[in-house]
């Protein structure tokens, strides 16, 4: 199911999964490039609430 994702689905998936308190989402290898950036911004994003609830 999730295969068919495109990459803005993911970034709304990871903002999801960090209010649900989850760490991990698995993106199918064809989108690997996509993947990189998704981690980059998801990275950020967790680095921003971190700074923000100190």
């Amino acid at each position: 199911m999730l295969r068919c994702l495109g990459v803005a689905e993911y970034e709304a998936l990871a903002k999801v999964a960090d209010r649900l308190r989850l760490t991990w989402i698995e993106v199918p290898d064809e989108i690997e490039d996509s993947w990189v950036r998704l981690n980059r911004q998801t990275v950020a994003y967790l680095s921003e609430l971190g700074a923000t609830s100190n």
